[in-house]
This record gives structure tokens, C-alpha cells and sequence, in this order.
């Protein structure tokens, strides 16, 4: 079912809020470089429906504008806790936040991401009546530059299906959308620089040693995909880095290192030579939403002088799709025409 992810153009406006004695969570964003997608981020947190919380970001260096924007939503809601700083990374700067944050439980955001209105509530309450799970992610919907609802990623739920995944090197937990207890994330020494982008999977490795991992089935946060995202540019030396920090864990988890596909990964050529519609495409198609696929199969098609491959390609999307989606030629004729884009906005 196609999901109504409409982004809101309306700024934050509300009302300056107390800053409470003691937050159950602290939200911790860092931010570099991200002023286009920064406000809607911000207004995402500051909407919460659960509203004791501080929000801690980092400005880690930014030269785009942000700094200002931020200093703005500060001087209006007095939950926040605006940190500016040379740039040193993400790791150094969550780092950095985490010594400062007073909160109980700390939650995730990342800077061009929007999470859901009942995010907060829902994971706390979780964490508040499960005592024995150290952190909780959810299911994500993810969206293109634009907002466009691309598809959604379902993760294992059950601690011992995302430890199995552990196990490959595939990691089951989203970093942007975890909440997890401070104490715990103290206590096993934070972010380790030296796993760069692969920092968070190294940290769930720890955690794992602690207490039980948990993922909800809502999604709870619409992540922003990206070229010039770390996971994505970055591909090759975060599949190095994964298992490097399987391989560190190995014996302390009783983990047998199967390397077969993410080695071929690791040591390969680097990214998809495919071009970033195609990869999209790709990615709508294996997790089931094929008419997404379909549109960025004859966007594909499209650059390729119309090729007859990636439009049969979209046709097979379309025949995957269940009967009486009326919406189906529509869909995919927004592809061509811009006009038509505001009218099917995901």
C-alpha cells in the first residue's frame, strides 16, 4: 500500500517550552552540511508527542547556513541544546554529545531524516516495560532527495534474529531511528572512531554483550536516500569495516565469521557501477515495491535513449503489481511529466 509521506512546508512555530530537570531521553543529532533537509528534520523532534526530552545537535563544522537555522529553533524552544564546533566527524561529535546528555534512554536522529509524530513514545514505553532489551530500532520507510516514498525496510524484530544477522554482517538495526539506555552506551565507551562508518554496527556488537536488541514493527522514521550519504558513497570501506569489527567480536560472542559474500564485498571493485535510478530501482524491486520500481525502471529507460530493456524491465514491475491499482498509469506517467508529480507526492 502506498503510504501518504507528504512532507510539511510549514515551519515550526510552537511555543517555547520549559527546559525539564531531568529528560527520559535525549535526542542527539549532529550536523554537517545539511541545511536543505535541516528544518523538517528539527520540526520532526520538536513535534513529538512525548515531549520530555532534550535535544542535543552538534553543529559539526557547517558551512551552509545551518548554523544559523539552528541558532534560530534554540532561541525558540528552550529544549534544545545547541553545540557549534570545528568539524571532526560524526563519531567524535556523538561522542561528544553523549558526555553531555542527561536523558535516561538516548535516541537517535539523524540530520536529514524526519522521524514519526509518536516515535519517542512508542520506543520508550517499549524500553520502559522490557527492562532486560538494551536498545530499540523500527522499521523505516525510505524516501528519495525529493520526499518521494521509495519503499519500506522491515528488520528482524526478535533479539536472536538480529544476532543471526549479526552473525553475516548484516546489520538489522537502523542507526538514524535506535533509541538505547545512556548507561549502557557509556558504559561500553560510546562510538569507536577507528570502525568509522561501520562505528554503529561496532557499538551494537557491544551492546549485544549487555542486553537484548528489539526492532517495532511500525515505521517510526522516513529515511532519506541519498548519492552523497556516507552508506552509499562509502560502500566498499563499510563492508571492510563490518567485518573487521565482527572479526574483533568474534570469540567474546561466540561468532562464526562467515566472510564469503561481504569479503567479495569488501575487497570488490567499490560501488555499483550502475547509475543511482538503477540502483534505486533495484533496491524498490527487492523489497517489494514495484511500482516505484516500475517509474525508476523508465526513468532508466528514459536516459538510455528509451531502451527496450529497462522498459520491459518496468512492465514486469507493473505485472507484480495486485489488480485494481487504478493509480498504476498514473504513477508511472509522473514519471514523464513533472506537471503530474504534485499530484501523486509520496
Amino acid at each position: 500500500m502506498m503510504t501518504d509521506l507528504r512532507e510539511s512546508s510549514s515551519g515550526y512555530s510552537g511555543p517555547s517550552v520549559a527546559k525539564l530537570a531531568g529528560p527520559s531521553v535525549t535526542v542527539l543529532m549532529t550536523v554537517y552540511n545539511s541545511y536543505r533537509y535541516l528544518a523538517i528534520a528539527v520540526e520532526s523532534i520538536l513535534t513529538q508527542s512525548y515531549r520530555e526530552f532534550e535535544f542535543i545537535i552538534i553543529d559539526d563544522g557547517s558551512t551552509d547556513g545551518g548554523r544559523e537555522l539552528l541558532q534560530d529553533f534554540a532561541n525558540r524552544d528552550t529544549r534544545i541544546r545547541l553545540f557549534c564546533r570545528e568539524n571532526t566527524g560524526q563519531n567524535a561529535a556523538l561522542n561528544f554529545g553523549l558526555t553531555h546528555a542527561t536523558g535516561k534512554y538516548i535516541a537517535r536522529m539523524d540530520s536529514d531524516d524526519i522521524s514519526s509524530r509518536g516515535r519517542l513514545a512508542a520506543q520508550i514505553s517499549y524500553l520502559e516495560s522490557h527492562p532486560e532489551c538494551v536498545a530499540v530500532g523500527a522499521a523505516i520507510d525510505v524516501i528519495d532527495p525529493s520526499g518521494w516514498w521509495l519503499f519500506r525496510r522491515n528488520y528482524k524484530q526478535d533479539h536472536d534474529s538480529i544476532i543471526s544477522c549479526f552473525r553475516l554482517a548484516t546489520c538489522e538495526i537502523a542507526h538514524p531511528v535506535i533509541i538505547a539506555r545512556r548507561s549502557d552506551i557509556i558504559q561500553s565507551g560510546g562510538y569507536d572512531d577507528s570502525f568509522k562508518s561501520a562505528a554503529d554496527f561496532e557499538l551494537w556488537l557491544r551492546l549485544s554483550q549487555v542486553g537484548l536488541f528489539h526492532n517495532l514493527k511500525e515505521p517510526l522514521l522516513r529515511y532519506r536516500m541519498h548519492p552523497s550519504q556516507m552508506s552509499s558513497v562509502r560502500s566498499r570501506e563499510q563492508a571492510r569495516l563490518t567485518l573487521a569489527a565482527l572479526a574483533k567480536h568474534a570469540t567474546a560472542l561466540d561468532y562464526a565469521v562467515m566472510q564469503s559474500g561481504n569479503e567479495a564485498q569488501a575487497n570488490g571493485p567499490g560501488l555499483n557501477p550502475m547509475s543511482w535510478e538503477e540502483q534505486i530501482a533495484n533496491l524498490c524491486w527487492s523489497h517489494g515495491s514495484y511500482l516505484v520500481a516500475a517509474m525508476h525502471f523508465v526513468k532508466v529507460a528514459r536516459n538510455d535513449h528509451y531502451s527496450l530493456r529497462y522498459l520491459i524491465v518496468a512492465m514486469f514491475c507493473v505485472l507484480r503489481v495486485p489488480p485494481g491499482r487504478a493509480r498504476t498509469l498514473f504513477d508511472l506517467g509522473r514519471s514523464y511529466w513533472p506537471s503530474l508529480a504534485r499530484w501523486g507526492r509520496r
